[in-house]
């Protein structure tokens, strides 16, 4: 494995979450590998996915390192080998703080920003887990006889009554609780006796059962989401086995259903149906910011303008090979990529250019009523936001900087695609004549 490729953002299915395109991933590994920190470690690599693994092994690790070793330390020696294995195991923990000051972290809620300056990371460690990994760091089996050693010591030897009738209460409450015993003061013989004995084990069946509920009642709120999708994804699987699909449409329902949903199905307008109208719009405000912030040519225009014309856009998703616009049809909108690429190609076949994130394609039929000149085909899965000719019109004047932009925008592609176009033409004439000239 490449020590660079490890340490740079990788493609595991915690960094496809975060970035939802192909794009996105290249662009952050290539800022990666180009800035002055390439040595830090992404917080997406593989190194950080698999390091984390191995903290949870550790963890476990230390969990029974830590008991045993404050147990048996006054009576373990120094040449026990399972002395030197706890003291490991702690000393590893310093492999965790120098990871974490080498390992970036994400400056948004959406993980997308991630900094990787060694001065910004070891304040942020400063400021978070550092002095939990300091103390996990430190063995408590350091020296002859630790001062909490002493401590333990001490209560278990402690010869104090209201502690030990203390303890005494504790341990008889846990035994009705779990219904394990009658403890140490044995089985009830008085009327009265017996009768506190029943309600207390009946309380403690009832507490043992709300317990119960509780955890499948979290359970089952945690895992509702992915369990609906299982039984949308089954019966989607029912339903192309009825159809008789073929396998490479399978194959794209499902793909289509993964990319969509991620995994987690839920009613969104049955959830947006209970929540009052100015918290609908809030929520509709938000999802707008996060895409109009990363179109380029929305820059500078007035937020209100820009929530208007996102409210009026419709979300449509294609799968990789998909046509979005056909050449020689009329349209009457333009398109917005959210996320994902889109390969462009004239009439007759010849590559013009790729868009990414936040670029757009179809100006040119908001200002002119003529039949599309480019073929529009999805390179991967994207979703963009279609905006109509007439919702434009009505936001947005023609004196407002949006507009001259988007004019000057389909003025400049339209006589670059009819340049293209007409170059092509004549290569393809040129290459016929001089095969029929050498037949």
């Amino acid at each position: 494995m490449n020590p660079t490729t490890s340490r740079t953002v990788s493609n595991p299915r915690k960094t496809v979450r975060y970035y939802t395109s192909s794009y996105l991933l290249r662009s952050e590994l290539v800022r990666h590998i180009k800035s002055r920190h390439w040595f830090m470690i992404h917080p997406f690599s593989r190194f950080r996915f698999y390091w984390e693994i191995w903290l949870v092994l550790y963890t476990y690790a230390l969990m029974l390192a830590v008991p045993f070793t404050i147990a048996f330390t006054g009576t373990m020696r120094r040449e026990n080998y399972v002395y030197f294995i706890a003291a490991g195991v702690h000393l590893l923990s310093t492999a965790e703080i120098v990871v974490n000051c080498l390992t970036g972290f994400s400056t948004d809620q959406y993980y997308q920003h991630v900094r990787l300056g060694p001065w910004d990371v070891f304040v942020n460690y400063l400021k978070g887990m550092f002095v939990i990994d300091f103390i996990y760091a430190f063995p408590p089996q350091y020296g002859e006889d630790p001062l909490w050693d002493e401590h333990v010591k001490f209560l278990l030897n402690i010869d104090n009554g209201m502690m030990r009738r203390y303890g005494h209460c504790f341990s008889t409450v846990l035994y009705y609780l779990f219904v394990m015993s009658f403890g140490e003061i044995g089985i009830p013989t008085t009327v009265h006796g017996k009768v506190l004995g029943a309600v207390c084990i009946i309380v403690g069946i009832c507490f043992q059962l709300y317990l119960i509920l509780q955890f499948f009642k979290l359970t089952t709120m945690t895992n509702s989401t992915k369990r609906n999708y299982a039984e949308s994804v089954s019966q989607l699987q029912a339903y192309m086995g009825m159809k008789q699909f073929p396998k490479e449409m399978a194959n794209r329902l499902m793909f289509y259903y993964e990319k969509k949903f991620e995994k987690c199905y839920f009613d969104e307008d049955k959830i947006l149906s209970t929540l009052s109208e100015p918290l609908r719009h809030q929520i509709d405000d938000h999802s707008a910011a996060r895409f109009y912030t990363t179109v380029p040519v929305f820059k500078d225009v007035p937020r209100s303008l820009l929530l208007a014309l996102v409210r009026n856009m419709e979300k449509e998703i294609y799968l990789p090979n998909d046509m979005i616009v056909k050449a020689g049809s009329v349209g009457s909108w333009i398109c917005f990529i959210h996320t994902g690429s889109v390969a462009a190609y004239t009439q007759s076949g010849k590559e013009i250019f790729h868009l990414y994130d936040g670029d757009h394609f179809g100006e040119i039929s908001l200002f002119l009523k003529n039949k599309r000149l480019l073929n529009v085909i999805a390179i991967e899965f994207t979703q963009i936001f279609v905006l109509r000719r007439k919702a434009f019109i009505e936001l947005v004047p023609p004196e407002n900087a949006l507009y001259q932009r988007l004019e000057e925008k389909a003025k400049e592609r339209m006589q670059q695609i009819l340049l293209e176009e007409e170059l092509y033409k004549s290569h393809l004439l040129m290459v016929d004549g001089g095969g029929a000239m050498t037949d």
